[in-house]
């Protein structure tokens, strides 16, 4: 996505959307939104953020909710999936792919 971002940690990627699922005790938690931070070494983390950061703009974020964890219950505004394969499945719904359209199709200005 071309949109400003400055982040410079060592998990810093180009901004882009993420759909990303995460364990809890009895379920799949999923979350979808834009992000230049990877989840975490080898792709796990106990907590991921959708957000992504700019000098310019502060840190901003389009998703559906601004962080999630591991947490036993998921966190508020959080989609839950009995498994894994569930959970995939969602990214194949008109719903996910229609909010995928319209989140990757934001544009910087200026």
């Amino acid at each position: 996505m071309a949109i400003p971002s400055d982040n410079e940690s060592m998990l810093a990627v180009e901004p882009r959307f993420t759909y990303r699922i995460i364990q809890g005790e009895t379920h799949h938690f999923a979350s979808y939104g834009i992000t230049d931070q990877a989840a975490g070494p080898d792709g796990k983390a106990c907590l991921v953020y959708n957000t992504v950061s700019s000098e310019k703009l502060g840190i901003y974020m389009f998703g559906d909710v601004l962080q999630f964890t591991s947490d036993p219950n998921g966190s508020p505004g959080l989609r839950a999936f009995a498994t894994i394969t569930d959970a995939r499945a969602y990214m194949l719904t008109s719903e996910f792919q229609n909010i995928q359209k319209m989140i990757t199709s934001f544009k910087a200005l200026g």
